[in-house]
């Protein structure tokens, strides 16, 4: 991504761990590959954590999908919102890596 003219965008497209700008499209899929749906674009600045509960809280054909008691399988850039999924949303968080 070019930098913007914009320097609030500039600064929300920026990552200063990548030390570049980006947008990112956020992708959920099942444990087979297949793709339930595509998000996005979101500023650099947010993680996946944030991304992920902005999405449940917004989309209800997602919540539709889930029901309590579904696994979730979740890395380690999720940890920060592991709690709210299961009180939130009951659901169960498996980690490929443990905490």
């Amino acid at each position: 991504m070019d930098k913007s003219q914009n320097n609030e965008v500039q600064r929300m497209t920026y990552s200063g761990q990548k030390k570049r700008h980006f947008v990112r499209p956020f992708t959920l899929c099942c444990a087979d590959g297949r793709i339930i749906d595509l998000y996005g674009s979101y500023y650099a600045l947010n993680n996946d954590a944030s991304i992920f509960l902005d999405i449940f809280e917004k989309e209800e054909s997602l919540m539709n999908l889930l029901n309590e008691e579904d696994f979730v399988v979740l890395d380690r850039g999720f940890r920060d919102c592991a709690k709210e999924l299961k009180s939130k949303y009951k659901l169960i968080k498996c980690f490929n890596s443990p905490l």
